[in-house]
């Protein structure tokens, strides 16, 4: 059985059922390495309270999306006990003048580690517009490979400080980052559903 949720059997492969799609990545997969050429360390944030994130829409989904992981390149900053302490979150700013703050998750990753795997259990609604945001220590850009079209549509990358995470202004204002990736959702999408009204 593979992480996909394929399962192998004699030699045969058997896709996974389910009312969902399989797993699919929001940028289209971070840096490599080369063979020749290592990937390059991550970078100090520029500041004690930076996030990065991606801000997403769900205008062609189906149906709901299922995130099923995060996955990092850098390090998350230690998560605080405060509300709006977290160090993973998701905003829902599809309605701009009434932000909502949907989930908070307090995570960790391991300094002998760059890439990390976060498994996460989000339900996005179709037609909305998202941002999700990681506070992190360092950090490390790849170039997105994702095109438009699909139910996850990235709009572009963020990065920004925020000394205050429970005050949603900096999170709008952070301007897109329309050349680079910070880290990608791995999700599937509901199967057989017609697309929801705009």
């Amino acid at each position: 059985m593979f992480r996909s949720g394929l399962v192998r059997i004699d030699g045969v492969d058997h896709a996974p059922r389910g009312p969902f799609s399989a797993r699919l990545a929001s940028t289209g997969g971070l840096l490599l390495p080369e063979p020749a050429s290592p990937l390059p360390e991550p970078a100090a944030a520029g500041e004690p309270s930076w996030f990065v994130g991606l801000e997403l829409d769900t205008a062609l989904a189906p149906g709901p999306v299922r995130v099923e992981e995060l996955v990092l390149d850098g390090q998350l900053a230690p998560a605080g006990a405060a509300r709006c302490d977290a160090n993973l979150v998701l905003w829902d700013v599809t309605d701009a003048a009434r932000p909502r703050l949907l989930r908070q998750e307090r995570r960790a990753t391991s300094p002998r580690n760059d890439r990390t795997f976060l498994p996460l259990a989000w339900l996005l609604k179709p037609a909305r517009v998202y941002r999700v945001l990681a506070r992190v220590t360092e950090l490390r850009a790849s170039p997105p490979a994702a095109g438009t079209g699909s139910a996850v549509d990235v709009r572009g990358a963020l990065s920004f400080a925020n000394p205050s995470p429970c005050d949603p202004g900096a999170v709008l204002g952070a301007p897109l980052l329309a050349d680079l990736a910070f880290f990608e959702l791995r999700y599937r999408t509901a199967q057989g559903r017609a697309p929801a009204p705009r």
